[in-house]
């Protein structure tokens, strides 16, 4: 249950994010006829730049889900005034996307992840983890939680790669000093990450970033190994 806005700024708020939700889900409608077969809709966490985004355009190309981005949300999210809001928030858009769209979506980005484990790895913890395995649960969902193996230095060339293409959150709100600092949080998460979802069950995707080739690789491999699931 979504509570009352605790100040006018919210209100606004909602009113905007719900006005963009209703534009995603016109889109997603005039897309998923095209698709080659009705498959369960999956939900992608994992931290910055770990490859949830590659792994749901290849889908899509591949005609086998629509890709959802969800990080279209987070000048939204970050417009509520507490983190009780932010929350209800992204329990409110995911919810409705499941609801929506039981089959042939695959929702990822990193307003998500932010929302259900944190921004920081001592902030992950198994209750917020587990707000988005009963969602998933709730609308017969599959989730994969995404992970990088890759060293600082190779994740750094990663989040680097996206700022220049303008594919990365950190453009809005990190200078490129603090970039190195991001590189080892998203790796400290990737860990803590890792255990949370052996423990509750959540298969892990692997992805690659020591070169190109690998990375193409383990992202199709990702690919795969969602279509067996799914």
């Amino acid at each position: 249950m979504i509570t009352l806005p605790d100040t006018l700024n919210d209100a606004v708020t909602w009113v905007r994010l719900k006005r963009r939700l209703w534009r995603q889900i016109r889109k997603l409608e005039q897309n998923t006829p095209a698709l080659n077969a009705p498959r369960n809709s999956l939900v992608l966490l994992g931290p910055s730049r770990s490859g949830k985004s590659s792994i749901a355009r290849e889908m899509e190309a591949q005609g086998v889900l629509c890709h959802c981005e969800v990080d279209i949300y987070i000048k939204y999210l970050n417009s509520f005034s507490n983190s009780l809001s932010r929350s209800y928030a992204a329990e409110y858009l995911l919810n409705a996307l499941l609801s929506k769209f039981p089959h042939n979506i695959a929702i990822e980005g990193v307003a998500l992840s932010f929302s259900f484990i944190g921004h920081k790895a001592h902030q992950i913890k198994w209750t917020k983890f587990q707000r988005w395995t009963d969602i998933l649960e709730r609308h017969r969902a599959k989730g994969f939680v995404v992970v990088a193996n890759a060293t600082q230095r190779e994740y750094l060339g990663t989040i680097r790669r996206g700022r220049e293409a303008g594919k990365c959150w950190s453009l809005d709100t990190l200078q490129d000093a603090e970039l190195p600092e991001l590189a080892a949080s998203c790796l400290q998460q990737n860990a803590v990450m890792q255990q949370i979802a052996a423990e509750g069950g959540v298969d892990p995707i692997p992805i690659s970033m020591a070169s190109r080739a690998d990375h193409v690789r383990s992202i199709s491999q990702g690919v795969e190994q969602i279509k067996a699931c799914i």
